[in-house]
């Protein structure tokens, strides 16, 4: 049995569809504005919506309290800068410097790194998900068909081998931009980027070879 599903990163006036009418509205919205938000969000949870920002890396969460306060951080690979803003709309901000030696933000770095200037699919398997490897046959052979660059990485907890697949199949990165985009949640993973960004679509579940041609033309409407 196939899974296919999308999580899909969705242009809209956030305040329109959450808080039409909340007194920190105005306040909020320019601190957004502020922080360059690319205002492709999602949904995390009942009261809980993200986007990056249009800098790699930096990412908005939007936060609505139990007592109606806002709650809005940006974190990226050096900091994290949380604004909370009280019943009367005053704001208090905290910062908490991110250790420079954490394996995900060294990730992050990594990762700006091999996308710059680039165009092409990142594919993420599991050895527990065999669909997820059995995928990896047809791949490269797609991604050549279309000129794209191709980053294979296996699910951090792995416990594979080069004894049992190829060792070019055994990379791993641990990313803060991969958890921000649940890129986790299930094996494969297909995203895909273009000139240092990753496109606001998610594809999760194995797809037949035909299936895959069509979702590489979906990335980048070929």
């Amino acid at each position: 049995m196939k899974i296919l599903y999308l999580t899909i990163f969705i242009s809209f006036n956030l305040f329109a569809v959450t808080l039409p009418k909340h007194r920190c509205q105005k306040e909020a919205q320019e601190l957004i504005s502020k922080w360059k938000s690319s205002d492709f969000w999602s949904r995390r949870g009942e009261s809980l919506f993200i986007t990056p920002t249009k800098t790699f890396g930096e990412w908005i969460y939007f936060k609505l309290e139990g007592d109606n306060s806002l709650t809005l951080t940006k974190t990226s690979q050096a900091k994290e800068i949380r604004v909370n803003f009280n019943n009367e709309c005053k704001s208090n901000l905290k910062l908490v410097e991110h250790k420079k030696n954490r394996k995900d933000i060294l990730g992050d770095k990594k990762l700006a790194k091999l996308i710059k200037s680039q165009k092409g699919l990142i594919y993420i398997w599991s050895p527990n998900m065999p669909l997820s490897y059995k995928q990896l046959t047809y791949l490269e052979s797609e991604a050549k068909k279309h000129k794209l660059k191709l980053l294979v990485f296996v699910d951090p907890r792995h416990n594979v081998t080069k004894k049992d697949v190829p060792v070019k199949y055994l990379n791993t990165l641990d990313a803060l931009e991969f958890k921000h985009r649940n890129a986790y949640i299930h094996y494969p993973t297909v995203m895909a980027f273009e000139d240092g960004k990753i496109k606001n679509k998610i594809k999760y579940g194995y797809e037949n070879r035909k299936g895959f041609a069509n979702d590489i033309k979906n990335f980048f409407n070929l």
